[in-house]
């Protein structure tokens, strides 16, 4: 089996089970899977809501760890930190704790994210010299505040939340040298996710392959995912 065709395939033929059993099952599909679309400023409005106060964000920083690793990080000892490889980054809907935050070696930094998160979080990303631009990643090129060019782009766990899916895509691919990518797929609409996502879509809109695989609870990691 080429790579390719690995990419290409689906819970059940890797698992065996039930796709939609083991997507409604494991990857927190609480609320409305039907009926009328929400509306961005509604699935903003569910994210607002699901983060509070940003206080403990344990849970996803530790996803963070494997959605990393999967994009070809190797976390650093004891620190859980990752060598940005004094390159420029831009983290493309990294929320209130961009794993940024943990980066070293980091030529500049930039974290892009419509969400109105409590404004310690903006004087949190200050204190660390990153750059925080609170807007729809649609866009984070249309008012001359970030630059066009980066090393390398990060997005993962995002897309699902935003206005048009592919036109961010576009964009980053566009403006960075080498671009990393995780997020979950074939996960039908609900609350504060307005989008299901495909493998073959990312493949489109990337313009590459990227790999397919299930999670079963590494790192409180659950349903399929695609990675480059």
């Amino acid at each position: 089996m080429t790579k390719e065709e690995a990419a290409r395939l689906t819970v059940t033929q890797i698992e065996g089970i039930d796709e939609d059993a083991f997507l409604r099952q494991n990857a927190g599909m609480a609320g409305q899977t039907g009926g009328q679309p929400e509306t961005w400023e509604e699935s903003q409005a569910e994210e607002r809501t699901w983060w509070g106060r940003c206080v403990n964000t344990f849970g996803e920083e530790l996803k963070q760890q494997l959605y990393m690793q999967r994009m070809g990080f190797s976390p650093l000892p004891s620190t859980y930190g990752f060598d940005m490889g004094g390159r420029s980054v831009l983290d493309v809907g990294g929320g209130p704790a961009s794993v940024l935050l943990k980066a070293v070696n980091l030529k500049r930094g930039f974290v892009v994210d419509p969400c109105d998160y409590p404004e310690w979080v903006t004087l949190r990303y200050a204190a660390a010299g990153l750059n925080y631009i609170r807007l729809p990643a649609e866009e984070m090129f249309d008012h001359g505040i970030l630059p066009t060019k980066f090393d390398l782009g990060l997005m993962y766990n995002c897309l699902q939340h935003t206005k048009s899916p592919e036109t961010i895509v576009r964009k980053l691919v566009e403006a960075c040298g080498e671009i990393h990518i995780f997020e979950w797929i074939d996960i039908p609409p609900h609350p504060g996710h307005p989008h299901q996502l495909s493998a073959d879509d990312l493949n489109r809109w990337t313009g590459r392959v990227g790999r397919v695989e299930v999670f079963h609870g590494i790192n409180e990691c659950f349903g399929k995912a695609w990675y480059l």
